[in-house]
């Protein structure tokens, strides 16, 4: 599948990283679970960048 982007039209990138720990419970073997549930440094949450524009014409 081939998508074309319109030459003049504005362009911008943003991630989003969704990071979860309690969709991995069926996955893993309890006492693993228990240990990434309980450290203080795993994160957890919806983290997402800044917008930036795509300037294609300065490539």
């Amino acid at each position: 599948m081939e998508h074309y982007l319109e030459e003049n039209a504005q362009h911008f990138l943003e991630i989003t990283i969704v990071i979860q720990k309690a969709i991995y419970k069926k996955e893993m073997p309890e006492e693993l679970f228990k240990e990434i549930i309980t450290d203080p440094y795993f994160l957890e949450g919806v983290f997402t960048s800044n917008k930036t524009r795509i300037d294609f014409g300065k490539l």
